[in-house]
Formats: C-alpha cells, sequence, structure tokens
C-alpha cells in the first residue's frame, strides 16, 4: 500500500495547509479590551506559537530570540501569516494564549482533518481484520506534558499535596487514526488532563478519556472507529461508553492483572469462544500471542 498522502492535491500541500489553520486562529475572539488596536493583532499570538512548534524550538526563550532576525522574521509572514511581522515575546505570548479556552483549538484539527477527508484519502486507512471491517483503528492514551516542582498555574494538579516534595502537573489525552502499513497518522484534538472548573480532586484519564470520546463523536459522528487502549481502561464502563457511540473495541489486558476479567476469559475459553493471534518479530526472534473474545 503507498503512503495514504502522497497522492497529490494542491488542497493537502504544506502551504496550504499552514493557510488553513492560520484562518482557524483568525476566529479566535479577541477578549483584550478594546482589542488593542494598535498593539499586535490578536491572531498573532496563536500563529506565533503555532510556528514555534512547528518549527520544533525547544523553548519560547529561543523563538523569542531567534524571531528578531529579518529572515526569520519574514518567514513568519509569509509562512504563518502573522500580520505586519509583529511577534510576541515570550512573556507576552503567554499572558494572551493562558486564558484562551482550549476549545478554541479544536478548530484547526477539525479543518484539516475534513481536507483529508473530502479528498478520498481516509480510504487508505480503512482497517480489516476479523470481524473488524472497513474501520479505522484509533489508539488513545495520556501523556505527561508539563511537570514542575515550583511553577503551577490554578488548572494544575497536584502530586504529594501538603507534603514537602508537593509537585504540579499538566496531563493530556490524545489520540489519532493510524494504520499498520501507513506512516502518516491522522490526530484528533487532545483533551486537557487539568483541575476541572469547581473540583477539589484531580483530573485524571478516566475522567478525560469520556470528555475525549463525546468530542470525537460529536465532530465525527460517521466515521466507523476501532478504539486501542490499554489495561487501564479494561473495565465495564469504558467499554459501555464505546459501545454506546457504536464503535469497536480492542483493549490489552494482561494475564497478570484484572482478575474477574481473567476469569471470564478463562470461562470463555473452556466454551470454546475464544480466538487467538499470533504476531512474531523476525528482527527480534521473539513471538506474542494473544487471545480475545469479538462477542458484544
Amino acid at each position: 500500500m503507498t503512503t495514504a498522502l502522497q497522492k497529490y492535491s494542491k488542497h493537502l500541500c504544506v502551504k496550504n495547509l499552514i493557510l488553513q489553520a492560520c484562518k482557524c486562529f483568525d476566529t479566535i475572539p479577541d477578549y483584550r479590551p478594546n482589542h488593542c488596536s494598535n498593539g499586535i493583532p490578536f491572531s498573532n499570538f496563536a500563529k506565533s506559537a503555532f510556528a514555534m512548534m512547528h518549527q520544533k524550538y525547544d523553548s519560547l526563550l529561543s523563538f523569542d530570540t531567534d524571531q528578531a532576525d529579518p529572515v526569520i522574521r519574514h518567514n513568519l509572514e509569509t509562512m504563518y501569516h502573522v500580520k505586519d511581522g509583529k511577534v510576541p515575546c515570550d512573556t507576552h505570548m503567554r499572558e494572551i494564549l493562558d486564558p484562551i479556552a482550549p476549545e478554541e483549538f479544536r478548530k484547526p484539527f477539525k479543518k484539516l482533518f475534513s481536507l483529508v477527508q473530502r479528498n478520498k484519502l481516509l480510504k487508505a486507512f480503512e482497517f480489516k481484520c476479523g470481524d473488524l471491517k472497513d474501520c479505522y483503528l484509533m489508539p488513545v492514551d495520556g501523556t505527561g506534558l508539563f511537570y514542575s516542582g515550583e511553577c503551577r498555574c490554578n488548572e494544575c494538579c497536584v502530586k504529594n499535596k501538603g507534603k514537602r516534595n508537593e509537585s504540579y502537573y499538566h496531563n493530556l489525552m490524545g489520540g489519532c487514526i493510524v494504520h499498520p502499513e501507513q506512516k502518516t497518522v491522522i490526530p484528533f484534538a487532545p483533551e486537557a488532563i487539568v483541575l476541572q472548573d469547581g473540583a477539589t480532586k484531580n483530573d485524571c484519564e478516566k475522567n478525560a478519556i469520556k470528555r475525549y470520546l463525546a468530542h470525537v463523536k460529536r465532530e465525527h459522528p460517521h466515521l466507523n472507529l476501532a478504539i486501542l487502549l490499554d489495561g487501564l481502561y479494561a473495565d465495564n464502563p469504558t467499554i459501555e461508553l464505546i459501545r454506546s457511540y457504536g464503535w469497536h473495541y480492542i483493549i490489552v489486558a494482561k494475564d497478570g492483572n484484572h482478575k474477574s476479567l481473567i476469569e471470564a476469559m478463562n470461562a470463555l475459553c473452556d466454551q470454546g469462544n475464544l480466538k487467538y493471534h499470533e504476531i512474531t518479530n523476525k528482527e527480534k526472534g521473539t513471538k506474542h500471542w494473544f487471545r480475545y473474545s469479538s462477542s458484544r
């Protein structure tokens, strides 16, 4: 199978993808008093942050230092549509971007996904295996985003609260459409794992995945998905949530964990209702055996 995005389309060239993302940033409401008409255009903050991440700068400070270069400033204006070449400093960027609702940054993900969908390139990601036919594989997992023993914000989760080693962190729930034969992945907008409004307890992956899957279902109601999860989510509430959306699921659980689940699997094995799959890694000389139930 050829790489899904090798098919040429003027709508999927890098220049247009960046343009479409920047147009989404233009729609974020300017909450500043009087909109600071004589200052930096509001969308320049999001566009500059996007440029920094896209160019893989290791910090805001290094980006702030380099953007003084006339060539880089020209590129920011022509490639990332930063108006009038006005680029905010690192401190100003933080101050303006922090209050923006995360929902505003879902727009570019949905816009770019629709471009891939309209150009019929999702076809290359359709997965067929056993009872799973014409669906899209979507691995979902949490990941660390920020951790500090000193710096914190109002949305930070707290570890070791009240102790000498108290620390603060932000995590992120992310997922994307993948295919074993494709190097390209198609991401969905992530979900922040942060202290929720009015909550006194830390947010967690179990809560975040509920919000995350609800967003995906609302924004892409007709996608036939197979959600791929690790053993943390091998529980009935998560499975019922996925099934309520009409999706499939593949959840990995090791025999040493989830006692009740393994007992149920053993009972299905005794009844002859399990299926088996084997994977051989020829390079490492290892084999992996899986047993699974496809009952719904």
